[in-house]
């Protein structure tokens, strides 16, 4: 019986399970068509073409009519026909044109192309009632004289005032009389609806009543019921619909008196709240709610009242009678914010109104979500990145800093133990997973040095480790670019061997394994083995913490999805035992560079706007996307021009693919890649702007948003270095359009190349060669690509010498790319992508599914490439290409290119995560989107 109930139980659940999941893909679905431009314009042009047609077969009706019976003059029946041409054929305009006709600036006109077929619909319907009343009075031997009359009457006046309601709209734009135009509208329909169910009815009760002696009667019967039917479902459809659409407006009017008087109690409210006695609580309670009101929106309708409240606050508060330090952070905080918006210089002394130590997270929490308001937000977003980092450190975050490093000294001072090593090992590996490495760079550099020295060939050997910390400490000196011996981690693992029990420690050899070099087989063979003892596990439970959401190694996750998703494991965090002030750095960590991001966002977005691109329709728009990647790939505070010029440039990128592969003739694509040609071989500014006016009105915007935006960061990085970039910006642009035309020739061809030949031009067309030259030089201080001759004017003859870590990164970017969009590519015919090339080799016999699996093979071998070039850039501190560019100083050349390899490992690192189940930027998917909202709108929280 138990098992029974059981069985029942869990058909039940997985039958509500589906329907969720069913319920859940429908509202996505339609939130897709919803928000889609595309989706919008299909169902338009649908439209337009079914009234079209129906227009078209009026037109036929009426043309075999009149050649039938050419002796009798304009019938009823005539009369209807070309009534039903012109509202239809005025339809079909009307949803033809519908981009041209709600971008109408004067309303009237508007009104009138929506409103006017409406009209026409009526009067050509109750032609019908007009036609079936003179049946039914001859039927009943009823005069008829006054139908005809009526009906003219009818429709002139209907006529009549809609014009009059037109042409009063065209001199005063009035709601209350638009109001009345829709009110009009559903009375107008509300008297068809009338018309068709009374005579409609009559006539159909009448053919009933007669005996139905030839299949042409009982037609005739069923005509007559069916139209009736479906025009009182019509009108009465357009009745609800155009009533219950003005129902707010209708709602808005009665509420009137209703906000006035609430307004009046707010305002009273905010006056009792002033008469109190001043002290800390009567403060407190006027600055949140007047944080309410500004929060729900309302604050405008109480300017003055809160402006003189604050005023008031800021004399007896800042330098009146008391001073700040009376208030509480909140309060504080509140009040800073508040004022600023006002334009009130108020001074930074009002945050450090409390010793740090004694705030809690949450109501550090509450502050900052208080502190910067969008009007301050918008001020900070313009000034450099010094102020934004002054704002952003606050005392907490500071004093939150202090305790994580006082806690790394006191692991440090600790006797050399295994159980020292690991502590802090395992400490490091926190810090990483949370996101906040990058605040203590240096300590953690000097612990695995001493670690290496100590453990690798030093003091003792890495022998004295246990897998788990062998494993970390691997992982680690390896991504320090230290090539650090397989033998640490595999003595290790012998040495253990099946007796291996811990899921944690078979979890960090299996993500240690993916930090392999050329030819490090042994690595292969110990994550096999990892997997095989994961996978054996009967209670897998303790090792799911570690696998994100997506299931890729740390060293192929980019680190800021990595810290967002370790933040929201609330159930790992507490099992490993997070030290809390490790988890609250983290968490305020993770929100306050999120507010960053979302400024800047909102600048890239404003850009994008001005420069006019959205407004072309075949092109995808992807710039909330490309800032997404823009921000995993350089996520620190301090590369906020990185992220601009990434995002700039991708979000261009994507509009010029679309260009190339789906919009662009070949024609037009030449005279664009020798447009782009001729920019790059002038140093006149105006000669490149004329060589673009020759180009189709498309390209013209492309070619200008390109030359601005490249010319813009160009100008930056000579202001900021002084080394001008933009001749390498030039010919980088010329090279992918070359790169993108090799492509579309290849398509209309039908030609197949190699694999070697696509993966030559294909890390070109990756755009990563194109991204990377931009950002570098935007967080570097020292050039890392330069020009293979050293001459910017040597035209053709000089290529860009891009360093290896770049042309590695891009390989990984186009592979994963094809992986992702080859199925959809095919079906629209595009170029050949990487899998296809494999499958025409002469060793790929098995299809399409082993040259996934070979492709997936060489992106696992150039991460091991990348990882020893990363070695490489590390040992030379020169990326590996020509030390004798790098004029500064030998710290500044090896953090530049640090620089330059975190970026490289991250673009290849965030091409997995947006191809992983598709192609994340054409055709972004559920989870896709929720990742954007997470890593750039929605804060952390309550993560203790």
């Amino acid at each position: 019986m138990r098992r029974e109930l059981a069985s029942s139980f869990a058909t039940a659940a997985a039958t509500a399970g589906a329907s969720s999941s069913a319920a859940d893909a429908l509202r996505g679905w339609w939130d897709d068509v919803n928000e889609s431009p595309q989706w919008q314009d299909a169902a338009f042009f649908s439209l337009a073409a079914a009234y079209a047609l129906v227009s078209a077969v009026a037109l036929i009706q009426l043309i075999r009519i009149q050649r039938r019976v050419p002796e009798f003059g304009w019938t009823t029946q005539k009369v209807f026909h070309l009534m039903n041409f012109l509202v239809n054929g005025v339809r079909a305009l009307v949803f033809g044109f519908h981009v041209h006709v709600f971008l109408l600036r004067t309303k009237v006109y508007k009104l009138v192309l929506l409103d006017l077929p409406g009209l026409l619909f009526f009067s050509t319907y109750t032609l019908l009632v007009l036609f079936w009343a003179e049946i039914y009075h001859q039927a009943r031997s009823l005069p008829t004289d006054k139908l005809r009359p009526a009906y003219i009457a009818v429709n002139t006046i209907i006529y009549v005032v809609q014009f009059c309601i037109w042409i009063y709209l065209g001199i005063n734009d009035n709601a209350v009389v638009e109001l009345a135009s829709k009110i009009f509208i559903v009375a107008v329909s509300f008297i068809a609806l009338l018309g068709f169910s009374v005579y409609g009815g009559r006539l159909f009760v009448l053919l009933r009543r007669f005996p139905i002696e030839s299949k042409g009667r009982q037609k005739k019967l069923y005509e007559v019921g069916t139209v009736t039917a479906i025009c009182v479902t019509c009108f009465l459809i357009r009745c609800v619909v155009v009533a219950t659409s003005n129902t707010d407006i209708i709602s808005s009017e009665m509420e009137s008196s209703v906000q006035a008087s609430l307004k009046d109690s707010v305002r009273r409210m905010l006056l009792v709240l002033q008469e109190k006695k001043h002290d800390d609580d009567r403060s407190s309670q006027l600055l949140r709610t007047i944080h309410q009101l500004q929060s729900l929106g309302i604050a405008y309708h109480f300017h003055q009242e809160t402006e003189d409240i604050l005023m008031s606050m800021h004399q007896h508060h800042g330098h009146g009678l008391r001073t700040h330090r009376d208030l509480d952070l909140h309060s504080a905080a509140l009040l800073f914010r508040m004022l600023r918006e006002l334009d009130i210089p108020a001074s930074t002394e009002y945050a450090w109104v409390v010793d740090p130590a004694q705030i809690d997270i949450y109501t550090w929490q509450a502050a900052w979500h208080s502190w910067p308001g969008s009007h301050v937000c918008d001020k900070v977003a313009t000034s450099n990145t010094d102020i934004i980092s002054s704002e952003m450190e606050s005392s907490v975050q500071a004093s939150l800093k202090d305790s994580v490093r006082r806690m790394l000294l006191v692991l440090q001072e600790k006797e050399h133990d295994d159980d020292r090593s690991s502590l802090l090992l395992r400490t490091i590996h926190q810090l990483q997973s949370l996101g906040i490495a990058y605040h203590f760079h240096q300590e953690t550099k000097d612990i695995l040095m001493s670690m290496h020295q100590h453990h690798g060939h030093g003091l003792g050997t890495h022998r004295d480790l246990d897998l788990h910390s062998a494993a970390l400490l691997f992982r680690m000196l390896r991504e320090l670019g230290i090539p650090a011996s397989t033998d640490m981690l595999m003595s290790a693992l012998r040495e253990e061997g099946d007796k291996i029990t811990d899921s944690d420690a078979l979890l960090a050899v299996y993500q240690a394994s993916y930090l392999a070099f050329p030819g490090d087989t042994v690595l292969d063979q110990a994550r096999a083995f990892a997997v095989g003892k994961l996978a054996g596990r009967d209670d897998d439970s303790d090792c799911t913490h570690l696998l994100l959401p997506l299931p890729l190694p740390l060293q192929w996750t980019a680190p800021r999805l990595q810290a967002m998703w370790s933040l929201k494991d609330d159930d790992h965090n507490k099992s490993v035992a997070v030290d809390p002030a490790i988890l609250q750095l983290a968490q305020l960590d993770f929100n306050l560079v999120q507010a960053l991001h979302r400024r800047e966002l909102a600048e890239v977005t404003r850009w994008w706007k001005e420069s006019l691109l959205g407004e072309y329709s075949f092109a995808r728009d992807r710039v909330v996307e490309c800032f997404f990647c823009a921000a995993c790939i350089a996520p620190e505070p301090h590369l906020a021009e990185c992220r601009e010029v990434l995002a700039k440039t991708g979000a261009l990128i994507v509009h010029l693919d679309d260009i190339y592969d789906v919009h662009g003739t070949m024609d037009e694509l030449q005279a664009f890649t020798d447009a782009i040609a001729s920019w790059e071989h002038r140093d006149d500014d105006d000669s490149a702007v004329v060589m673009g006016m020759a180009l189709p009105e498309y390209m013209k915007a492309m070619y200008s948003a390109i030359w601005t935006t490249s010319a813009a960061a160009a100008d930056r990085v000579l202001e900021k270095h002084g080394y001008d970039m933009l001749p390498l910006y030039k010919k980088a642009w010329h090279e992918l359009c070359k790169a993108f035309l090799v492509e579309a020739q290849w398509q209309q061809q039908g030609h197949m190349p190699s694999f070697a030949e696509y993966v030559s031009n294909g890390w070109i067309t990756s755009t990563g060669p194109l991204l990377l030259l931009h950002a570098l030089p935007a967080a570097a201080a020292v050039p890392p690509i330069t020009q293979a001759n050293g001459d910017a004017n040597n035209g053709a003859a000089a290529g860009i010498d891009y360093p290896r870590l770049v042309e590695l990164s891009s390989t990984i970017f186009r592979l994963c790319n094809d992986c992702a969009s080859h199925e959809a590519e095919s079906e629209r015919g595009d170029a050949p992508s990487s899998i296809d090339c494999c499958m025409a080799e002469p060793w790929c016999a098995g299809g399409e599914e082993q040259a996934r699996a070979a492709v997936q093979g060489v992106i696992a071998e150039t991460w091991k490439a990348l990882n020893w070039e990363v070695v490489v850039v590390a040992a030379s501190g020169s990326g590996g290409n020509d030390p004798s560019c790098c004029s500064s100083s030998a710290t500044e050349t090896t953090e530049s290119m640090t620089t330059m390899a975190n970026l490289c490992l991250n673009l290849a690192r965030i091409v997995h995560c947006i191809y992983q189940d598709g192609d994340g930027i054409t055709s972004p998917t559920h989870r896709m989107k929720q990742m954007v909202k997470d890593l750039l709108f929605n804060p952390i929280h309550h993560v203790l």
